[in-house]
């Protein structure tokens, strides 16, 4: 029969190997390795050590497929949180775009038939001065709030240095009264000898005169001559935001000091906003009369220049979209800026007595032109 090599090599090395074989294997490792043998014995060796390189290689493959795995599971994970942020950002979007197209349906209806109290505010606002008088309202509004606060910081800090100063002023006082008394009175010297109960009025008596003798001279405990009230608070909050500030007035702590740059930063441009505002509407008050009174000659005068109605009517519609430029002669703007200084000097020099005319005028002059020197104001009210 016929016997595979599979077969043979089993018979060869299983257990149905011969005696005579394993003795010549026996007697070949005892006379030494032949070339033969040292296959056989590397072929056993591989035979034994190929299911744990088997066993090694399949470990390696299950924690490389373990981290694949993870990694899969990840991009799944992230791909699922970017599907949910787009399906939100898209939701958040839609409803976005759903509140605009009904906020603009909302406004096309209003605008279409606008309730009765928004026309009224509507016509009042833009057609009747309300936005001027919103722009003044808010102006007060701002200096009401400021003179406020700086008169709640600063009015306790002028009492409190007012009445040190006037303990220390009266213990100077004292002082002096005691030792004028102790050189006149019970002197060898001027043989003036006088009781301790006369000498009680008398320092009484000296202590009054120089009282009001201090009064007279006018001594205060500080250079500020004004106190602070709700109606000088509020002339300072106002001098600030106009920029003229004329010293009478000043805040003595820190934190008045940084109140009121503070209150600058603010209070300056809602002023030249506001004085925008103002001049735009003086010029038109100005140049109205005579717009009206070209209007008045060129009717007069239409059968001199064979003017139509109509070419009447576009030259006068030109004119009264430039109303609010002011396009006046220079004289003509400072006759009307004198006119105006005159005007306010004579009504303080006739209210109060004390004011000559040219103090009045100079007075009215320096603060329009935001020189603010203060000077006047500090002699009259030390007067």
């Amino acid at each position: 029969m016929l016997l595979s090599s599979s077969f043979r090599e089993r018979l060869e090395k299983g257990p149905y190997t011969t005696t005579r074989t394993r003795v010549r294997e026996r007697e070949g490792s005892r006379r030494g390795s032949r070339p033969g043998d040292t296959k056989k014995s590397l072929s056993t060796l591989a035979q034994l050590m190929y299911p744990a390189l088997i066993e090694e290689g399949g470990n390696k493959n299950e924690g490389e497929g373990k981290a694949l795995e993870r990694r899969a599971s990840r991009r799944n994970l992230l791909r699922r949180a970017h599907t949910q942020i787009r399906k939100g950002a898209m939701g958040v979007k839609d409803i976005a775009e759903r509140a605009h197209h009904a906020g603009r349906r909302q406004v096309e209806k209003l605008q279409e038939k606008p309730p009765l109290w928004m026309s009224i505010l509507y016509k009042s606002y833009h057609k009747y001065g309300g936005k001027h008088l919103v722009l003044v309202l808010v102006f007060l509004l701002y200096t009401t709030i400021g003179a406020a606060i700086f008169l709640h910081i600063e009015e306790k800090a002028q009492s409190d240095l007012k009445s040190k100063w006037e303990m220390l002023i009266g213990q100077n006082r004292t002082r002096q009264v005691s030792t004028l008394m102790e050189k006149m009175l019970n002197n060898s010297m001027y043989l003036v000898y006088i009781e301790r109960n006369t000498i009680a009025q008398l320092e009484q008596l000296i202590d009054s005169q120089l009282r009001e003798y201090e009064q007279e001279l006018g001594i205060q405990w500080s250079q500020q001559k004004t106190k602070w009230d709700f109606a000088n608070a509020l002339l300072y909050a106002g001098s600030i935001c106009t920029t003229i500030g004329w010293g009478n007035i000043f805040p003595v702590t820190n934190a008045g000091r940084i109140l009121t740059m503070i209150y600058s930063l603010f209070g300056i441009p809602l002023v030249l906003v506001l004085l925008q505002d103002l001049g735009k509407l003086l010029t038109v008050a100005l140049k109205y009369p005579w717009f009206q009174t070209k209007r008045a000659v060129r009717r007069i005068l239409r059968c001199c220049t064979k003017q139509s109605l109509l070419e009447m009517r576009v030259i006068e519609d030109k004119e009264r979209m430039e109303l609010e430029i002011f396009d006046l002669p220079i004289v003509v703007g400072l006759c009307l800026i004198f006119a105006w200084v005159f005007i306010c000097s004579f009504v303080i020099s006739a209210c109060d007595d004390s004011w000559t005319k040219f103090e009045s005028f100079y007075f009215i002059f320096t603060s329009l032109s935001t020189i603010g020197l203060g000077d006047l104001g500090k002699i009259h009210e030390e007067n």
